[in-house]
This record gives structure tokens, sequence and C-alpha cells, in this order.
């Protein structure tokens, strides 16, 4: 059975946003070695970085969200259209075996020569 799409677009922005907090957090208190830049050029604003982090993840899961409901509601439209094909090849070769039985019946009916 496969998750909602409510539950995967919170999977994944619960993911980002754990990802983004250790970012922030590794950045901020992690060892200056990894800096590329000098740190007096660097502005540090974790609060602000953090609440950048937290408003992304959330906007990533309302976006991962309409997406993944979007792709169920086509994989659901395309289930249908599929089973409503299998049901019009059905009919229609019950309608071709039924003409060529009466086909068939009108043959045998017919004198030989």
């Amino acid at each position: 059975m496969h998750n909602s799409p409510s539950r995967t677009a919170l999977l994944y922005a619960l993911l980002f946003g754990l990802l983004a907090g250790f970012w922030v957090t590794f950045t901020h208190m992690g060892p200056p070695v990894f800096m590329v830049i000098d740190a007096h050029n660097v502005h540090h604003d974790a609060p602000a970085d953090a609440a950048f982090a937290a408003l992304t993840t959330v906007l990533l899961f309302f976006l991962m969200r309409y997406h993944f409901a979007r792709q169920a509601e086509a994989h659901e439209a395309l289930r249908r259209c599929h089973e409503d094909l299998e049901q019009r090849v059905q009919q229609r070769t019950q309608a071709l075996n039924d003409e060529r039985e009466k086909l068939l019946g009108i043959l045998d009916a017919m004198p030989d020569g």
C-alpha cells in the first residue's frame, strides 16, 4: 500500500528540515576550519537562518503535498481509463464473436453447391 501524498510530503519535508537544521547548527557552532571565507566577512545570524530553514521546510511540505496529490489523482485517472478500455475491449470482442457465430450459422444454413 502506498503512502498518502501528505505523508510522503511530510517525510521529505522532515528530512529536509533535519538536514537544514543540522547545517544551521554546524555552520554556527561547528569548527571554523570548514569555513571557506574569512570569519570576519561572515555575518552569523542563527535565529534568522533557523527561521529561514523552518519556513523553507514548511513551504517544501506544501509544494510536495500538492505535487504528490496531483500525481495520485493522475494515477487514479489513468487506472480508471485502463479499466474502461479493458471493459470496452471485452464488449467489442464479445460483439465480434457474436457476429462471427451469426455468420457461421448463416453459412452452415446455406445449401452447398
